[in-house]
């Protein structure tokens, strides 16, 4: 879970939220991070994400093909490591 007023529920809620904040609410628009260097190794993961913003519906699914490019792509929404 992950609340943004305040930011809450999640290992990285603030920046999780900022980034969400930029994007206008759109996981995709979030910015690839710069100098992650991901291995090519296929172990593939799906995210997920349900839920509003800012009173419209939010609905993202998308396949990686590992966890290191999921959290290079999706910034710290999907950073759930402490």
């Amino acid at each position: 879970m992950l609340f943004c007023d305040p930011p809450q529920g999640h290992a990285h809620a603030a920046a999780a939220c900022r980034q969400l904040a930029a994007a206008r609410g759109d996981i995709g628009r979030i910015p690839r991070r710069t100098g992650v260097m991901c291995p090519m190794l296929y172990a593939p993961v799906t995210a997920s994400a349900h839920g509003r913003w800012n009173g419209h519906r939010v609905d993202y699914r998308r396949a990686f093909s590992n966890s290191c490019s999921m959290k290079a792509q999706t910034g710290a929404v999907f950073d759930f490591t402490r």
